[in-house]
């Protein structure tokens, strides 16, 4: 039975990939909310949009594209209330709930279920209080409380872990292709959009360059993405099924191991505009 002092919550959940289940997430928050008689009015669940399945990212494409003027017109646009631009339709749907007082509590499985940037993170914060909206972070049965001070100080300091634990997870991928590079070990195909470097005898010198024609399309991919195209519109206008799509916008993070050092450029005679070994024997013998 509902009455009008109980407190109003709402559930999100998310998963990063169409292999994984939300199933935990959605039963640790009804156990939660069961336990501490809280009204659960809803539970959201992430969907990556028509054509894109279940998983989607806990990181804004503005974010991740390691460009810092889309990063903070994204955060502007966030702090401005302006929900209609995130690219998460669940996470839009849960702050127009806080802004017409639906809910007075957001309830998420962990906090990088939600988001994995640490800005977004206490902007998030920032917009609930303004609300009147607690959030509540269960992380495997410690449940953390931002309308109290040890709960908003361990809210600020999972943000932090939640955004350093995505970039060691990738340090530790790029990591492991350099070494398996650097001991003679094939590390596959690259992703789209990059191709080895071979040297004189056609063999891979470890080391990865753009692909001319395929990196074009890649730009193009990332460009309509960060103007709010869907997958099924990207797909059309570079020629390729909406399914492949994520392995264009992907390509753009992808870090190159280091393989055997490039011989360096030629240096340049500054009175001519010309290589200084220009006219000697090539130490590179191409």
């Amino acid at each position: 039975m509902t009455t009008e002092t109980q407190t109003r919550g709402a559930g999100y959940v998310r998963v990063s990939t169409d292999r994984q289940e939300t199933d935990r997430q959605i039963a640790a928050i009804r156990a939660y909310a069961a336990a501490n008689d809280i009204n659960l009015t809803r539970i959201i669940e992430e969907d990556g949009g028509a054509g894109q399945g279940k998983g989607i990212s806990g990181r804004s494409k503005a974010v991740k594209g390691g460009r810092p003027d889309l990063a903070l017109s994204y955060y502007a646009a966030l702090a401005s209330e302006n929900f209609g631009t995130l690219e998460r339709s669940g996470y839009a749907d849960l702050l127009r709930s806080v802004v017409s007082g639906e809910i007075t509590v957001v309830i998420f499985y962990a906090l990088d279920r939600f988001s994995r940037d640490t800005i977004e993170l206490l902007l998030l914060e920032l917009i609930l209080r303004k609300y009147g909206v607690a959030i509540i972070a269960l992380n495997s049965g410690a449940a953390c409380r931002t309308d109290t001070a040890a709960g908003k100080f361990s809210y600020r300091l999972m943000a932090a872990l939640a955004e350093m634990e995505c970039d060691q997870s990738s340090e530790r991928t790029s990591a492991t292709l350099r070494n398996m590079v650097s001991r003679g070990e094939k590390v596959g195909r690259p992703p789209v959009g990059w191709r080895a470097i071979l040297d004189s005898s056609g063999h891979s010198t470890g080391q990865f360059e753009h692909h001319p024609e395929e990196w074009k399309l890649v730009e193009e991919a990332i460009n309509m993405s960060d103007l709010g195209a869907s997958y099924a519109e990207i797909g059309a206008a570079i020629g390729k099924h909406p399914s492949g799509i994520k392995r264009y916008l992907d390509s753009a993070k992808w870090i190159p191991p280091a393989g055997p050092a490039r011989p360096a450029a030629p240096e340049l005679d500054l009175s001519s505009g010309a290589p200084a070994t220009e006219g000697k024997p090539d130490p590179t013998g191409e």
